[in-house]
């Protein structure tokens, strides 16, 4: 099995244009691994439409798009118009991304569409993998659609605007794929999350506008997510108090926890109970603690770093010898002032 890496850049890059890519990708069963690294080229957003086509694909060999880190999604600064850090593509009239083959992995990239007939992101088969990624969309049907045939799939760790999703949802889930630590921002209309029919395992997502969460009967695990609305079922499994102060810059598209965020240390940690579905880290890359409560969210909190105590010798420093590593320190200087010996 070989790795074929190709790069997506305005000028100088294997492609220009991501659909040019995928079209490049052999049809049948895949013996390799494609993985499409995309540069953030385009100030205004790459215009273009792809649609992964189905393919034969397996566990070990994907279809990836992806961004080197200093090109990733981080937030946003203005989902209205298209406007986040990293490499996005854009449309108007179209679904910037429509995966229709198993075991397809979209990472870290921004996907903006603002047609009303139209998704950001469309996944139509199981085994996708859709994480750390902006998505802004104002689709009848919602931002991210996850279809009837999406078994196994997982949405991990995305920050998701909509915008009049008047009939549905922000992000709605059928059949048996998993949405984990996900931040909805639901600007106008429509359900934040419609997990319906025995959608799956829903972890530690938070819904902010809209009408709330909608929960079906027959899914499978809905443990700690949060709504400032409330919920059609499940309710005693939703923090309920959510609202702007929760998030570090609401009013300017910044969805990282504030320091007293009531989101904070109450959600579900996958890694103390043994599920393995996402990655151990939060969408800046910062890893989890493996036990104890995560965060509720696509952001793990992490702040200004360790307080500083006010500490100072009185009198003498009783200490014999200091090392480091197996030498012996010899003096100890604070500023020009030695403090030891």
């Amino acid at each position: 099995m070989a790795i074929i890496l190709k790069t997506l850049k305005a000028s100088g890059g294997d492609y220009s244009l991501m659909s040019t890519w995928e079209s490049e990708i052999p049809l049948g069963t895949l013996a390799d691994n494609y993985t499409l690294e995309c540069y953030n080229d385009w100030p205004d957003g790459l215009e273009d439409a792809v649609e992964i086509v189905a393919r034969t694909t397996s566990a070990t060999n994907n279809i990836i798009i992806t961004c080197p880190e200093s090109e990733r999604f981080s937030e946003f600064s203005n989902p209205n118009e298209a406007s986040f850090d990293g490499f996005k593509i854009i449309t108007t009239d179209a679904t910037p991304i429509k995966i229709s083959s198993e075991y397809t992995v979209v990472e870290y990239v921004g996907t903006s569409n603002t047609s009303l007939n139209n998704n950001s992101v469309q996944l139509t088969t199981g085994n996708i993998k859709v994480r750390f990624c902006g998505v802004y969309g104002r689709g009848s049907t919602g931002a991210l659609y996850i279809a009837l045939a999406s078994v196994g799939s997982v949405i991990n760790r995305n920050v998701i605007y909509c915008d009049r999703a008047a009939s549905n949802a922000e992000i709605l889930i059928n059949k048996k794929a998993h949405c984990v630590n996900n931040t909805l921002i639901a600007l106008d209309l429509g359900k934040g999350l419609d997990v319906a029919l025995n959608g799956g395992d829903v972890y530690n997502n938070v819904v902010i506008g809209g009408d709330g969460v909608d929960f079906d009967t027959g899914m499978d695990s809905y443990t700690t997510n949060a709504s400032d609305r409330g919920v059609s079922a499940h309710a005693s499994c939703v923090v309920t108090d959510v609202n702007s102060t929760d998030f570090a810059d609401f009013a300017n598209y910044n969805s990282h926890l504030s320091e007293t965020s009531n989101l904070r240390g109450k959600g579900y940690n996958l890694i103390e109970n043994g599920i393995a579905l996402p990655p151990q880290y939060d969408i800046d890359g910062n890893e989890l603690p493996l036990t104890g409560a995560w965060d509720i969210g696509a952001y793990q909190y992490v702040g200004g770093g360790l307080p500083v105590e006010d500490t100072h010798f009185i009198g003498e420093l009783a200490v014999d010898n200091i090392m480091l590593g197996e030498n012996q320190v010899n003096k100890v200087m604070i500023g020009e002032t030695q403090v030891w010996p």
